[in-house]
């Protein structure tokens, strides 16, 4: 029997058009994201789980990664570098954001940080930048969630996943309720240009829903 929570359903006469699929590059060890900055560049950036962001630049993957980000665990399987995001203005202020997984002690901990590229070498970031702008300590190390995302209103909308467990052993809805994170919470990510120093109202949300709930912010 379907699970209203889980499944969406599909429809009976469901045709697939006929599509061809190209490589645009090789060797990547456990990619989980692709993503290109606003920047003219024509990049290409891939996220790693274990912890690497690495370049494709005209059509290469470059020896050298991007950032390789410190503290990253996989342990169980479904915890590492989950997520990445390029601010909007990535092309004049060089900010990125990921989402990462990390233990403190033994525990399991989502954490969400910023970074600026290299202001000698557009192809690195500044390994030394990271600003940490959000620690969640989740209950299970499965169902971290990680997407990054920045909506048309300037927000950075980040999925922390249903808490995990097997079974539903958080009730049918997931861990919706960690301790410390509210339904929307909210952390400063200023518009900041690295050349005019000026910056501007924008804020980051910061959120944990479960299925189906409603967004704020109009998106």
């Amino acid at each position: 029997m379907p699970d209203p929570f889980k499944d969406c359903g599909f429809s009976e006469n469901l045709s697939v058009p006929a599509i061809q699929l190209t490589p645009v590059a090789s060797g990547f060890d456990s990619p989980i994201y692709l993503t290109q900055p606003r920047d003219g560049s024509r990049r290409l950036f891939v996220a790693e789980k274990p912890g690497r962001i690495c370049v494709i630049r005209d059509g290469a993957r470059l020896e050298t990664p991007f950032l390789t980000v410190d503290g990253v665990s996989e342990r169980g399987g479904e915890m590492g570098l989950l997520g990445f995001a390029f601010h909007p203005d990535y092309g004049n202020n060089g900010r990125f954001f990921v989402y990462y997984s990390t233990l403190l002690g033994s525990m399991h901990v989502s954490r969400i940080a910023e970074y600026r590229a290299s202001s000698e070498d557009p192809d690195l970031a500044d390994s030394t930048s990271e600003r940490v702008l959000l620690e969640v300590s989740q209950p299970q190390d499965n169902h971290n969630g990680g997407n990054l995302q920045f909506g048309p209103d300037g927000y950075l909308y980040i999925g922390l996943g249903d808490g995990g467990g097997g079974g539903d052993n958080h009730g049918p809805l997931g861990n919706g309720a960690t301790p410390g994170v509210s339904a929307s919470t909210r952390a400063p990510v200023p518009n900041t240009s690295a050349t005019s120093g000026k910056t501007s109202s924008k804020r980051s949300i910061l959120s944990r829903r479960p299925p189906r709930a409603a967004t704020t912010a109009g998106v």
